[in-house]
């Protein structure tokens, strides 16, 4: 069965525990507020050891109590966006459901995947509602402990507001954000709790090549861009999402002709070659499925307009069962390959070469600040590069990457408060929350 794939619009603000919720009152097509519903959640993350999930700003979680309990898959999709996979809890405790596997196949490739955070939050839920009933957004005000499981265990408490759209607007969104600027409430520096409790750098978008920059420049931006698109194509690929495997073709073909094209600001032929002789097989096994997705489009739009007359018998159907048929066993042997050691090498490769690009015309300025080259990749945790490599080098990661210094007193490595109780101080406008008995 496929996972619930669902678009999830919010913003996070970073909360001081004393802080007043904002008056709900004049915000555009709110009429009413529900009396908030607590939740308790227990949620435990999984990325692999060197976290490439968080790196691309990817969350997967199985997740107890509330009102959506399960695995969750959230991949980033655009400002304030993301798009959300969720599976059941079924009767596995620690097994990453397969079908969420496959969607980040990409990042993770042949790492193992293991737990990496758990998180405990105390939710209070504002349901924002207009003059017909309907939930235009929810409100939750979340007090939230982590502990983080890497080489370097840690615990941390704070307490945010989330605001999510469910069937209002952007509009209501920014009114909600200015309301709370306006209480001295700043928006969260981080996207998401797993970013917040492993204290996670914020993203950075790297800079756009300078008008009389060097072109090796140019080169890296475009080659950049494209890994990108291979990789945001890969899961739409494996779901069978329509034009999918064109885009990822056009991907790879690309980048092929990049390389051609642009040999000569490259001081390193051999992995040039490699990277293109590679690009090629993986567009070739794309384009079997593509051709056979293009001719069976085709042939169904020329009976659809041919005269009913002329068209004796099935002849849709004879179509749909023959090309579609072509069409699936290529598509299944792309899912193949994209699950294989090549497919997963040359992903590498294509890191390791906008990561440290060999290149014979940047200023050394340029390369001193990319990750680690082959002449230090030893400090790294990398094997050295002794002369000209045989075969594709994989891309240099380390363990864990770096962190900030803690914001508060009870950062990383000290014993977390326990948690305030759950009913904040609020202004007179805002329902109050029903009592409830404590629980051990």
């Amino acid at each position: 069965m496929a996972a619930t794939r669902v678009v999830e619009i919010e913003r996070k603000f970073d909360v001081e525990e004393e802080a007043l919720l904002p008056s709900p009152q004049d915000l555009p097509g709110v009429a009413r507020v529900d009396r908030p519903v607590e939740h308790r959640l227990e949620a435990e993350y999984f990325d692999t050891e060197d976290l490439r999930l968080a790196s691309a700003r990817i969350t997967l979680r199985r997740r107890t109590g509330g009102e959506d309990a399960g695995w969750h898959l959230k991949l980033p999709a655009g400002v304030d966006e993301r798009t959300e996979f969720r599976e059941q809890l079924g009767g596995q405790a620690g097994g990453v459901p397969d079908a969420l596997l496959g969607l980040v196949r990409v990042h993770t490739r042949d790492r193992a995947l293991v737990p990496v955070a758990r998180l405990k939050t105390r939710r209070l839920v504002y349901r924002l509602r207009d003059k017909n009933n309907a939930v235009l957004a929810e409100f939750c005000d979340d007090r939230v402990q982590s502990e983080t499981l890497g080489p370097i265990p840690g615990t941390r408490t704070w307490r945010e507001w989330e605001i999510e759209l469910v069937a209002g607007s952007r509009a209501l969104l920014e009114s909600v954000q200015d309301r709370i600027a306006g209480a001295g409430v700043r928006p969260s520096a981080y996207q998401s709790k797993l970013a917040r409790a492993l204290n996670l750098d914020p993203a950075t978008t790297e800079p756009a090549p300078k008008r009389k920059g060097p072109a090796g420049d140019v080169l890296l931006a475009y080659l950049r861009q494209q890994v990108k698109e291979l990789k945001d194509q890969d899961p739409r690929v494996r779901q069978d999402t329509h034009d999918a495997v064109h885009k990822m073709r056009v991907a790879t073909r690309r980048m092929r002709s990049a390389l051609a094209t642009y040999q000569k600001l490259l001081d390193d032929a051999e992995t040039v070659t490699l990277l293109r002789n590679e690009l090629k097989w993986l567009a070739g096994v794309l384009g079997q499925a593509r051709d056979a997705e293009v001719m069976h489009a085709r042939l169904k739009d020329m009976v659809a307009e041919e005269p009913g007359e002329l068209v004796m018998g099935p002849v849709a159907r004879r179509v749909d069962l023959e090309l579609g048929g072509a069409y699936q066993e290529a598509h299944a042997k792309a899912l193949e390959a994209l699950d294989g050691q090549r497919y997963f090498r040359l992903l590498d490769a294509l890191e390791a070469m906008i990561a440290a690009p060999p290149s014979r015309r940047w200023p050394q300025s340029r390369r001193s600040r990319s990750s680690p080259t082959w002449s230090n990749a030893t400090s790294s945790g990398c094997a050295p590069r002794p002369g000209k490599p045989s075969v594709i080098p994989p891309v240099p990661v380390t363990t864990w990457p770096s962190t900030r210094p803690a914001r508060s007193e009870n950062a990383c490595g000290t014993q977390p408060k326990p948690l305030p109780p759950s009913t904040p101080r609020r202004p007179p406008d805002w329902p109050t929350p029903p009592r409830t008995s404590r629980r051990s």
